[in-house]
């Protein structure tokens, strides 16, 4: 009976050990699934990483040349209102002209010749053509520094919208980075 319950022994021996291979085959086929799962994910993550960075590049870019339009704009914006003052100082030295002349003319009148009054006439006419002339331009000056200062108010709001834009994805970069690290450690 004893070597009867040993061949038993025996037996359920190699049973043990069968049952113990099959465990470990299908231990090393779910970590190996696994681990091929991780690969994939890792694979995934880093496309969407470089995905992210080259947006943030083209981003960067966009609102470096947005910075630049707007430095342009900032710059014609001064020149404009240096030209309006210009035009300004002109137009009060032409208005100033015309009242010397009326009151050269009315201090004078009874000395000028007919001709004399013709030709002076003739000059006040000429001034006021020019001070017309000068408000006309000073108006469309006017509103041409207008239309800059709103555009440049919108350059302004698109920046900072990029910027805004920017630094939200390089926080998704960075936390997708971390998720990667994370999933390779």
């Amino acid at each position: 009976m004893d070597s009867s319950l040993h061949g038993i022994d025996g037996n359920n021996g190699h049973l043990n050990s069968h049952i113990a291979m099959q465990n470990g085959s299908r231990s090393l086929k779910s970590l190996s699934q696994k681990l091929e799962s991780a690969e994939a994910t890792i694979q995934e993550l880093q496309e969407e990483v470089s995905k992210w960075e080259r947006q943030a590049r083209k981003l960067s870019a966009d609102m470096g040349i947005l910075k630049q339009q707007l430095t342009a704009e900032s710059k014609n914006g001064a020149d404009l209102k240096v030209e309006i003052l210009a035009k300004k100082a002109e137009c009060d030295s032409l208005r100033s002209e015309l009242e010397q002349k009326k009151i050269s003319r009315v201090a004078s009148k009874d000395n000028y010749s007919r001709w004399e009054m013709d030709d002076s006439k003739w000059q006040i006419n000429m001034l006021q053509e020019q001070v017309a002339y000068q408000k006309e331009l000073n108006a469309d000056l006017h509103l041409q520094l207008s239309k800059m200062h709103d555009s440049n108010g919108e350059l302004v709001a698109v920046v900072k919208d990029l910027e805004d834009s920017l630094d939200a994805k390089t926080a998704e970069v960075d936390k997708l980075k971390e998720v990667n690290k994370e999933l390779l450690e």
